[in-house]
């Protein structure tokens, strides 16, 4: 990579008309919650591809689901929700053009056997009569 081909912008509408993939990783704050509305994809190049394993609640589904509907969005691949599971009812599950996974990250091989370590010493320290 050269660096002509890297570019520092430093706002978030730069960051939204610059971008041809959006991938959010942002904790649920009160400056997040609904970042991504309606007037935030306005902003977005057409056929912005959108990733979110931040908090579901940081998109405005139905804004999201009509630019998909619209093609404003091209794809839109998650596996986050506003609540797990999503709702029937939400406009995400009829929207064309969108990856939902489970929320598993924390589900690998070694996370849980660490876990598994946990309980057993928490199991031990109950035999114990420990304080838990």
């Amino acid at each position: 990579m050269k660096s002509s081909d890297v570019a520092e912008l430093k706002s978030l509408d730069e960051v939204l008309a610059a971008s041809d993939y959006l991938s959010l990783h942002m904790p649920l704050t009160d400056e997040t919650r609904g970042m991504i509305k309606a007037e935030t994809i306005a902003k977005m190049k057409k056929g912005v591809i959108i990733v979110n394993t931040g908090r579901g609640k940081c998109i405005d589904e139905a804004a999201l689901a009509g630019a998909l509907a619209e093609g404003k969005v091209a794809c839109y691949a998650t596996d986050v929700w506003l609540s797990d599971p999503p709702p029937a009812d939400s406009p995400l599950l009829k929207a064309p053009r969108v990856i939902m996974l489970p929320h598993i990250g924390a589900s690998t091989k070694e996370n849980l056997l660490r876990i598994g370590d946990i309980v057993v010493e928490k199991i031990k320290a109950f035999q114990k009569g420990e304080k838990l």
